[in-house]
């Protein structure tokens, strides 16, 4: 059996969270140098998504956002329950 086990260095989590709707919860994964700029355009996209029309799901539209602006991110959803 292969276990692999690492911290990881040069990675930031970035939290991306609803306080109106508890299912909304995030974390984006981005190297370093790119957490702060990540933070502003995962937090702006984040908005616009409620203002925008449209179907797309949250986590597509602030994957995209991040992809649009250049930053190589990881995503990973809230599952609440084990079936998830």
């Amino acid at each position: 059996m292969l276990n692999n086990v690492s911290v990881m260095k040069n990675k930031v989590p970035v939290h991306v969270f609803s306080t109106m709707n508890e299912w909304m919860d995030c974390v984006f994964i981005v190297d370093n140098e790119n957490a702060d700029k990540a933070a502003e355009i995962l937090d702006s996209a984040f908005a616009d998504w409620f203002d925008a029309d449209t179907s797309e799901a949250y986590g597509d539209y602030l994957c995209r956002a991040l992809y649009e602006a250049g930053i190589e991110h990881e995503m990973f959803g809230k599952c609440e329950n084990e079936d998830d």
